[in-house]
């Protein structure tokens, strides 16, 4: 079946799925979980959605989101999966995309399959599961904790993995699922219903689901239809209509493309003539960064060891240059936690970061994601050795393209200095 354009339908939910680019791992550990929910939480504030279930798994995911009128599914799963992929492929040296080129949704019907597809969705985890051992058997639902089950379902479980999915608050959609589990047995328990599925139920529902794009009564269907077909004239009438000569703007136009091809040239120069610039600048704090990293162990601090120290630093745009202006911050490691004298005064609260020794080279990478109140992000990751630093930074405005920067170290100091 042909891909369904990303229209907002009124009472319908995403069941939505995505694997790893070339079904490679998408969660190593601990802390690629946490940034996913951190995001998840963060854009679903952010677009006003609705996340039902998830389920997060080393090499694919699953959702069942509702969006509201100020976001598309496309533009949600956009923001989610490129600013994570900016933070996987930075904290591991990756390139490239992480996900496969294009997410698959279903759009479901909400009032006859919510409650059946937050059970289809916790029951992933049991799938991939069985297909990896042949075994298993639906007890095992509880035993993931980046499974939404174990929110629908809590147990006594303390460790910080339980805790770390806290963190997203899905707490009214999970009374809205309760609702319709409600209205089917008012004596059910969520438990009973998801371990008590009828199997041949659930794989008819799964087929479903992978077959089509689609899932719903014969009413809903055909009103997905018909806004899709609407959708579809709408688009066209957008292309004819722009497509109409305007004869009396004729020879205006033409001056204006004359006009256009003179200042593209001249701008095309000047960008050039920045580029070289910024080329130069970068290589010049590339080279200074090279000749202090080749001398091993000249900084009296152990290489394993950031905490309480200063970095005074100096940023360089990466893209979008205007003018060839070098920025000034300060970089502070204190009691566990990183911070940005420029960023802190946007509102940007000190985070924890997490921090790796490359085998064999002995240089620390450290990396961290914040974010302040307006909604707005900065990832850092940072190179160290010795008494050098570099790295890079991408700040994300709300509702706006990232903006990169390349950051060097000028000097560091201990953190009670220079304050």
């Amino acid at each position: 079946m042909p891909r369904l354009p990303r229209i907002h339908i009124q009472g319908a939910v995403h069941y939505v799925t995505l694997q790893g680019s070339q079904s490679r791992e998408i969660f190593k550990d601990k802390a690629d979980y946490k940034v996913y929910l951190d995001l998840l939480n963060k854009y679903k504030s952010q677009h006003h959605f609705k996340l039902f279930s998830y389920c997060l798994l080393p090499d694919s995911l699953h959702l069942l989101i509702e969006t509201g009128d100020n976001a598309t599914i496309s533009e949600v799963m956009h923001d989610l999966n490129s600013l994570y992929t900016k933070y996987f492929n930075g904290r591991y040296q990756k390139r490239g995309s992480l996900f496969e080129s294009r997410f698959k949704s279903v759009l479901v019907e909400k009032t006859n399959y919510l409650l059946q597809m937050t059970r289809q969705v916790h029951l992933a985890q049991e799938k991939a599961t069985l297909a990896a051992n042949s075994i298993g058997g639906a007890g095992r639902m509880q035993s993931h904790p980046y499974n939404s089950y174990n929110l629908y379902v809590p147990k006594a479980q303390g460790d910080s993995e339980s805790q770390a999915q806290k963190t997203i608050d899905i707490f009214e959609e999970m009374n809205e699922v309760m609702s319709f589990l409600r209205n089917k047995n008012n004596e059910a328990s969520y438990e009973r219903y998801c371990l008590s599925g009828n199997e041949e139920e659930i794989a008819e529902l799964d087929k479903k689901l992978r077959r089509g794009s689609i899932l719903g009564s014969d009413s809903f269907e055909a009103e997905v239809r018909r806004r899709i077909e609407q959708y579809s004239k709408d688009q066209k009438d957008e292309v004819l209509a722009a497509k109409r000569p305007f004869n009396l703007f004729v020879f205006i136009i033409g001056a204006g493309i004359l006009l256009a091809s003179v200042l593209a040239i001249t701008l095309y120069v000047s960008k050039k003539s920045l580029e070289e610039k910024y080329a130069t600048l970068l290589a010049k704090k590339e080279a200074e960064f090279a000749e202090k990293s080749r001398f091993k162990n000249r900084s009296p601090i152990a290489l394993s060891d950031l905490e309480g120290t200063i970095w005074e630093i100096e940023m360089l745009p990466l893209a979008g240059v205007k003018t060839p202006e070098i920025v000034k911050d300060h970089l502070r490691f204190s009691q566990g936690h990183f911070s940005s004298d420029n960023y802190s005064a946007s509102g940007f609260s000190p985070t924890n970061f997490s921090r790796t020794i490359q085998p064999g080279s002995g240089v620390v990478i450290w990396e961290t994601i914040q974010s302040n109140a307006a909604g707005d992000t900065v990832s850092w990751r940072g190179d160290w050795q010795g008494d050098a630093m570099k790295g890079v930074l991408s700040f994300t405005p709300v509702g706006k393209n990232p903006k990169d920067f390349s950051f060097f170290s000028v000097k560091w100091d201990y953190a009670e200095i220079g304050k």
